[in-house]
């Protein structure tokens, strides 16, 4: 592997820009995970996750190797050239074995090349954090099979943090028993009220009325993403009475930007089944099942308890209502998105035979907890 042939921004943590919020519990939390095996940031788009990351890395007491992951990464000898190379710039010309290995013509085992990076990173000097970004593009097994094997075996003086919209199939079962695991996640993410408020009065020469912040932190539920664009709109509009009903009103920001980062990136068959599922304001496996034809069923292949278990574990704007996984909603933004969406999608008469098959589910049923 020659380091000339990977793009070297990829190693650099995003920007800090202004007005960027100070979180200083979660920075102190990170710290004191850093001595456990893994921290997780994992939360849907706009979070802020590389942010707080990138905040508590400029003041993490040991060095900090970052590499931003993208889908071309998604083969092992290729994260395996990344993976070394931001370990390279923290201990330059280490890790000699396992680049032997990587400039071999044909990759020896996985368990080879296990086994000779967890001695090589074990033996390196002090200790060191290697934080990978957007680690939701990785899918590959036998990647996934290295970091178990690595997170396993590694050494105090190395610890993996990984930032993502997706949960790992990295065994956090086992490192929550164990106490192995960080986890920052979207409830610990999201602005409080106060939080809310002081980003969005931010650099406002005229401070915004009660009211107005209010609507936008109880439309957001302090999505920060959904703040910022939201204080983006308000620069257009004078703070006038008619602003309250614009901001009652869907956004044009964040309905691009939910568009764009959300749902355009779903499989079509998740993309049907939130655009069915977007006229209730909470639903079950059982009365999704229901509400989705029998086309859209076959088509997928896949239940409704499969699908809502993929939309939690992928962060996708779905949130739990109670302790057993029952009953769910989507962000209010989220829904209001994919409900103007349906519109467009399906006809009057199907998204009114969708309404029908939810109210008799509810006549036979009832409101079921």
């Amino acid at each position: 592997m020659q380091t000339q042939t990977l793009i070297q921004t990829k190693f650099q943590s995003p920007a800090l820009g202004p007005n960027i919020l100070p979180r200083r519990q979660l920075i102190e939390r990170l710290e004191h995970g850093r001595y456990r095996k893994l921290t997780l940031i994992s939360a849907p788009a706009g979070y802020g996750k590389s942010v707080l990351a990138t905040m508590w890395q400029k003041e993490c007491a040991c060095a900090v190797a970052w590499v931003s992951l993208d889908k071309n990464d998604n083969q092992l000898s290729r994260f395996l050239d990344y993976f070394t190379a931001a370990i390279g710039t923290i201990f330059p010309n280490s890790l000699e074995k396992t680049q032997a290995l990587l400039s071999a013509p044909q990759l020896p085992p996985l368990e080879t090349i296990a086994t000779i990076l967890i001695n090589e990173t074990a033996a390196l000097p002090r200790p060191f954090v290697i934080a990978l970004d957007d680690f939701h593009f990785i899918t590959s097994p036998d990647i996934y099979k290295l970091l178990a094997a690595l997170i396993k075996h590694q050494s105090d003086e190395m610890h993996l943090m990984i930032i993502t919209r997706e949960d790992p199939l990295l065994g956090l079962p086992h490192l929550r028993a164990t106490n192995q695991v960080t986890e920052i996640r979207a409830n610990d993410l999201r602005f409080t009220q106060e939080e809310a408020v002081a980003f969005l009065q931010q650099n406002q020469e005229t401070p915004l009325p009660e009211t107005v912040l209010n609507t936008l932190v109880d439309r957001t539920e302090g999505w920060p993403a959904g703040l910022r664009l939201m204080r983006l709109a308000l620069q257009a509009y004078e703070i006038t009475p008619a602003l309250q009903a614009h901001l009652n009103s869907s956004n044009r920001y964040i309905t691009s930007y939910l568009l764009d980062e959300v749902l355009a990136q779903q499989p079509p068959d998740i993309q049907k089944f939130l655009l069915s599922t977007s006229i209730l304001d909470r639903f079950c496996p059982a009365l999704c099942d229901v509400l989705r034809n029998e086309d859209e069923v076959a088509a997928s292949n896949t239940s409704s308890r499969e699908i809502i278990d993929t939309l939690v574990q992928t962060n996708l704007f779905t949130f739990s209502l109670d302790p057993h996984g029952e009953w769910f909603r989507y962000h209010h933004l989220f829904q209001e998105l994919l409900l103007i969406r349906a519109k467009t999608t399906f006809t009057p008469a199907q998204l009114a035979a969708r309404h029908k098959r939810a109210s008799d589910w509810y006549a036979e049923y009832g409101n079921i907890e």
